[in-house]
């Protein structure tokens, strides 16, 4: 017995090594964010359900193309994006369809970049700079061939690349690189080749069962590719990580709970009748049953199903979000449970029909709760004014702040103070003339005026003479 324990200690010794080790393995170990990329043929009645995407699957960046966002209105943006959330959009400059935008988490540093490019007539991009000294591209090419895109995409990568080694390219190409023989697709890859940019979707992401779709790194590692259908478009949303640090910390609960469903009846109706012996003398009175039941019940409950602790993340719901709304997201998550379960036509027109019915509840839902706020304070302008700029207009995003900005803003101010002090200067020396010589007869002296060292009252006999004379 003495050896067991010797053994124990020392185990238990190795153990604790083992673990302080573990620690410190995944504290420098790096985080992991969420991408999602997603042509949304519009977000246009699709906004709702985009929200709903960001939070279920707890996405840090929401890569879309083809919004359809016409410049200056905000409005499916604004619906699109959840709480905490902000976004940077490019809508198309003139005519119809395109458009690209990146939903990100606010705690999250994102810039976007001006490479000095003259404008791009085969693609729309917008580049960002990362956290983690990452550049990334999002790019939508539209289906029509054109001569120039490849001269063109080589121009955006080689300044791109210069800023820094760690590149992420991705976006809808409307390449069929699926098919190796297929116009453009072969001097594609040799682009993306001469650029040491690995292209990782190997599945299809359109409707059609081609590869348009694609997600292209440079010194990025990239992990847990995959896809998740979206009924609403003929494209799918594609899902990857990257090795970025992550400043969030979401919100942690404690919360306290039994297992009642595994609790079986018979079992628990056992035990409550044993715990009831026929032969004891009863209560005596009402309140002493309602005590000796109560005492009975969490006995058997504690041994069948005892409280357990965890903690959780909580998101809050949005104001307009209804337990009806509730109840549909779960059907429509066990829709689409069976659906990757069975891959049949039928479940998966059946969650098509169940996401576009959630999808009008939703929009009719937001459009109840936002007609009932406008109508509430129609008599107090600026709660109404500052609803209708949440709803049409982009939010405010304040740069951060910064010694050199502040430093920067102040050398300024005095630079432009000293050259409106200096032109003021020279204007008045430029400008005066020396008066010509006059000569003026001597005035008689006259006794020094008194200091006024205080007021004398007057009276309206003094007023009246005044006036008169």
């Amino acid at each position: 017995m003495a050896k067991t324990k010797e053994l124990s200690k020392d185990t238990r010794n190795k153990i604790v090594d083992l673990h302080q080790a573990g620690k410190t393995e995944s504290a420098i170990a790096p985080l992991s964010i969420t991408f999602a990329l997603l042509n949304t043929r519009s977000l246009t009645n699709k906004s709702p359900v985009i929200s709903e995407l960001i939070l279920d699957n707890n996405i840090d960046f929401l890569l879309l193309t083809e919004t359809w966002q016409q410049p200056s209105d905000y409005y499916a943006l604004n619906q699109a994006t959840p709480t905490n959330y902000c976004y940077i959009a490019k809508p198309r400059s003139s005519g119809r369809g395109g458009g690209i935008a990146v939903l990100h988490k606010q705690s999250l540093s994102v810039t976007e970049l001006d490479l000095n490019l003259p404008p791009m007539s085969t693609f729309e991009y917008l580049a960002l700079s990362l956290p983690n000294s990452i550049t990334a591209i999002l790019l939508y090419r539209p289906p029509k061939t054109h001569p120039s895109f490849l001269s063109e995409l080589s121009e955006l990568l080689t300044i791109a690349s210069s800023l820094s080694n760690r590149l992420l390219l991705t976006g809808d190409f409307n390449i069929h690189v699926d098919l190796p023989n297929s116009p453009l697709t072969p001097d594609f890859l040799s682009l993306l080749d001469c650029f040491h940019l690995t292209q990782h979707i190997n599945f299809p992401t359109h409707a059609k069962g081609h590869t348009l779709d694609l997600v292209c790194s440079s010194s990025l590692p990239l992990s847990n590719l995959r896809h998740l259908p979206f009924p609403l478009s003929d494209h799918h949303c594609i899902l990857f990580s990257a090795p970025l640090p992550s400043p969030h910390h979401s919100t942690k609960r404690s919360i306290s709970f039994r297992n009642i469903k595994f609790v079986n009846p018979l079992t628990l109706s056992q035990l409550i009748s044993s715990a009831l012996p026929p032969d004891s003398p009863p209560p005596s009175s009402p309140d002493d049953y309602a005590i000796l039941l109560d005492s009975i019940l969490s006995d058997s409950l504690n041994s069948m199903a005892p409280w357990k602790t965890i903690t959780v993340s909580f998101t809050t719901s949005s104001p307009w979000y209804t337990s009806e709304l509730r109840t549909m997201k779960q059907t429509g998550r066990q829709l689409e449970r069976l659906y990757k379960k069975t891959h049949l036509t039928v479940h998966a027109e059946a969650y098509k029909q169940h996401i576009s019915s959630y999808r009008d509840a939703l929009l009719a839902a937001k459009s109840a709760h936002y007609s009932t706020l406008i109508n509430s304070t129609n008599r107090n302008p600026r709660i109404l004014f500052s609803t209708v700029k949440t709803l049409l207009q982009p939010p405010d995003n304040n740069p951060p702040s910064s010694t050199d900005l502040c430093n920067s803003f102040l050398h300024s101010f005095n630079n432009k103070i000293s050259q409106i002090n200096t032109s003021l200067t020279a204007s008045i020396t430029n400008s005066f003339t020396p008066p010509p010589p006059t000569f003026t007869l001597p005035l008689p002296d006259r006794p020094p005026t008194p200091p006024l060292t205080a007021f004398s009252p007057v009276d309206s006999s003094l007023i009246s003479d005044i006036i008169t004379h």
